[in-house]
């Protein structure tokens, strides 16, 4: 553990990283006042407390540590990156306290349920993937949210995503999702991955005008032919679907690339 921060008080520190080290802890953080980027990556640190003290903290690097809660940190005004990659987090309580953030990452943790972000009006990014989430919940009031990933985890329906007014990026492939709804009021979404789960239906996609880029790789889809109607669609990959025939007659007029790879296709 560092255990005193005092002597290098006077170099005005902005940047400090700290990694592969082991390190537990590191004390009087509070005296680095204009201290702004923290690197402590890939070490044993498992109390984030110390580091809400830093009052001119902007970026928050503390991925692969052993962090589980960050429920009694102090008010933190002015960080707006937080990465907790890899840590053993199991509750999101605390971080709305954190009213600048606007990218947050807390994929590879224990976390079970989305909450305590709906107030952090300034977040952008939100990585949630590889955790144990089962429902989509509490992102109300993210007006300014643009990406947002819930891969990996064990969602079955797609809902409470239609106050995203700004989200251009979604992710949920690999959850347990069968059917594609509740995306028609997300209207300037244009990358969609849905790969990996138990589509059969596309439902109201069609709505989305803005789409760019489709991943629907490893679902059960037959039929390529409502993807047509969506206007601005750059990139369609239905690879390990169930598509027995294919008719292109008409749409897909700004389409660049099509993989349909590993379906069972006799007719194009």
């Amino acid at each position: 553990m560092i255990t005193n921060c005092c002597r290098i008080n006077l170099l005005d520190l902005k940047y400090l990283k700290i990694s592969y080290l082991q390190l537990r802890g590191i004390k009087n953080l509070s005296i680095l006042r204009s201290l702004e980027t923290i690197d402590f990556s890939n070490n044993h640190i498992s109390n984030f407390d110390s580091f809400s003290e830093v009052t001119s903290l902007v970026n928050l690097d503390l991925s692969y540590n052993r962090i589980q809660s960050v429920e009694n940190a102090e008010e933190s005004y002015n960080l707006r990156t937080l990465n907790l990659t890899a840590n053993s987090v199991y509750s999101m309580e605390g971080l709305d306290r954190m009213f600048s953030l606007e990218h947050l990452n807390l994929t590879i943790n224990q976390l079970k349920q989305i909450t305590s972000v709906n107030q952090l009006f300034c977040l952008k990014q939100l990585y949630l993937s590889f955790n144990s989430i089962s429902k989509i919940e509490n992102l109300n009031g993210l007006d300014n949210l643009e990406d947002l990933n819930l891969s990996f985890n064990n969602i079955y329906q797609i809902e409470n995503l239609s106050e995203l007014k700004n989200l251009k990026k979604l992710s949920l492939s690999c959850n347990k999702i069968s059917k594609i709804e509740n995306l028609h009021q997300l209207t300037v979404l244009e990358e969609l991955d849905l790969s990996s789960n138990k589509i059969t239906e596309i439902g109201d996609l069609v709505e989305c005008c803005k789409l760019k880029i489709i991943n629907l790789k490893y679902n059960k889809i037959i039929n390529i032919e409502r993807f047509s109607r969506i206007s601005n669609l750059l990139a369609l990959n239905l690879s390990k679907n169930e598509i027995c025939e294919v008719e292109i007659n008409t749409g897909f007029n700004k389409l660049i690339n099509l993989s349909l790879s590993e379906n069972q296709i006799k007719d194009f």
